[in-house]
């Protein structure tokens, strides 16, 4: 069962989602708020996915398919996954279960690149080429000047935005877009 939780506003078109969710095979609806909420509510009903309308709310850690809107804006603030809003059930319920075996879903025509310059904020970049030349992040923290609890949240902004899962696939993307040089690396308590 893939735990879930839904977002949206006004509650009327919430709850016929909830009741949509409800009924399909292998989804548990464990939760539903308004936007503002749905991140506290994700994180106490430990659900494993938020389908949300329109765009990502915010601080919600758990992968996220939008309804409608702009796929684009979706997908860049941070969506894992985006259906358009005349999107069938059956539909709907594939982009869950993809964007829970990891996957992303958008539209084929959808041409984002993954230029992570355009996608990540300076910080998240700078987060994401220490962390796979290396460094932990209270090296990092302690590098830039700023404290811990930043460098983890950089750390998730740009998870959320590359659509990666943990620090292997940070290493991983930065490797494969050059993004670090591992040729002429040091051990980075040696650097530091």
């Amino acid at each position: 069962m893939i735990r879930v939780a839904v977002s949206h506003s006004p509650s009327l078109f919430r709850e016929a989602l909830v009741a949509l969710l409800s009924g399909t095979p292998g989804l548990q609806v464990v939760g539903a708020a308004e936007p503002e909420a749905i991140a506290e509510v994700a994180r106490t009903t430990r659900a494993e996915l938020v389908v949300a309308t329109e765009t990502v709310p915010a601080d919600v850690t758990a992968p996220v398919v939008v309804i409608g809107g702009s796929a684009r804006r979706a997908i860049v603030g941070g969506a894992a996954g985006y259906v358009e809003a005349t999107a069938s059930g059956a539909e709907l319920a594939e982009a869950i279960r993809r964007v829970y075996a990891g996957e992303r879903v958008a539209p084929a025509a959808l041409d984002l690149g993954l230029d992570p310059a355009r996608v990540l904020s300076p910080r998240e970049l700078e987060t994401l080429q220490l962390l796979a030349a290396g460094f932990t992040n209270r090296e990092i923290a302690a590098r830039l000047g700023i404290s811990v609890k930043t460098i983890d949240t950089h750390r998730g902004h740009a998870l959320k935005k590359l659509r990666l899962r943990n620090n292997a696939d940070l290493t991983r993307f930065a490797i494969e877009h050059q993004l670090v040089d591992l040729s002429a690396r040091s051990h980075p308590r040696e650097a530091a």
